[in-house]
């Protein structure tokens, strides 16, 4: 596939982009595509909480199943980032110093996304490293008298590196 591709989206609109063993990421809103980002198909995602650590840190691969798109299981729309969150990040224990029993986090929402490496191939950002905001619902770990955590984590980032680098000529 050449390196100028184009990507028609489900809003029918037309986007350059590339693909080079990778992931790309569009994200959708109110019908128009915001932003574009490329991940490594084998990328493994590094979950942080705002506020205490999950149990289980990291989450990947990526599993795409979009339709209605070229390139069917290279390219990752919201959905697809949604419904990983939503297997991967379901009910996931967390703990927060002295509040270590029952406490669990589960995905609600993606709430920003923001670049934090970035190169560009024709005029389109390749991304090489990000995160992904989120939102989440909490059930609060308890300490060991049975209180319950006064401060649980309200935010969820996934920060992404791909696993193997992306080489990009200018």
């Amino acid at each position: 596939m050449s390196w100028q591709t184009v990507l028609r989206a489900r809003m029918g609109r037309s986007l350059p982009f590339f693909t080079h063993g990778a992931v790309l990421f569009a994200y959708l809103n109110d019908g128009n595509i915001h932003m574009i980002k490329i991940l490594n198909a084998s990328t493994i995602f590094n979950l942080l909480l705002d506020k205490g650590v999950l149990i289980v840190p990291t989450a990947g691969p990526l599993d795409v199943v979009s339709k209605g798109l070229i390139c069917q299981g290279e390219i990752a729309v919201q959905d697809d980032i949604e419904k990983f969150l939503q297997k991967k990040v379901n009910m996931s224990p967390y703990i927060q110093g002295a509040y270590v029993a029952g406490g669990s986090v589960t995905f609600s929402a993606i709430t920003d996304i923001v670049l934090s490496e970035v190169t560009f191939k024709g005029g389109a950002p390749i991304v090489l490293k990000g995160d992904i905001k989120c939102s989440l619902s909490v059930i609060p770990a308890l300490n060991d008298k049975g209180i319950p955590d006064p401060s649980p984590p309200t935010e969820l980032t996934v920060k992404f590196v791909p696993t193997q680098p992306i080489t990009v000529s200018k």
